[in-house]
């Protein structure tokens, strides 16, 4: 009895923290495009947006997808050196408590620059049906 109760204590603490360890807020699309950005990972910026709301043919999306990797990819190429990112730091979450697909949330960052200028911003996220927060593409309509 002793050993399935020490059995019983190791997967419940297993399961805490695999679940503690796996968080998925809306601060984590933030601290995701952060990183993406300090790496200058164009995929990983395109692959963090929020796409579920464009309709159109899946090879189209693919297509622009694809566009705006190399659009980044040559704006990363002409990048000053004195506005890389240092650092970020989330100050505020604002979102519903039970989120759901679809879900809108706030995310401010404080991000500090190499140079030494630093800004606030405020981001809106956006939970996919697989239940990941990412950034909408900004409208340029």
């Amino acid at each position: 009895m002793k050993k399935y109760l020490t059995v019983l204590a190791l997967c419940i603490l297993s399961l805490g923290l695999l679940t503690g360890c796996s968080s998925n807020g809306p601060e984590d699309a933030i601290k995701r495009q952060m990183e993406f950005l300090k790496k200058k990972d164009a995929k990983g910026i395109v692959d963090n947006f929020y796409l579920e709301d464009i309709e159109e043919d899946p090879e189209e999306l693919e297509k622009g997808k694809a566009w705006l990797v190399s659009m980044l990819e040559k704006e990363f190429s002409k990048e000053p050196e004195d506005i890389k990112i240092k650092s970020y730091e989330i100050l505020d979450v604002d979102v519903s408590d039970d989120p759901e697909p679809g879900s809108i949330a706030f995310v401010t960052v404080k991000i500090t620059y190499e140079n030494g200028k630093e800004e606030e911003n405020r981001t809106k996220v956006i939970m996919d049906k697989s239940g990941t927060w990412k950034i909408p593409l900004p409208s340029w309509r």
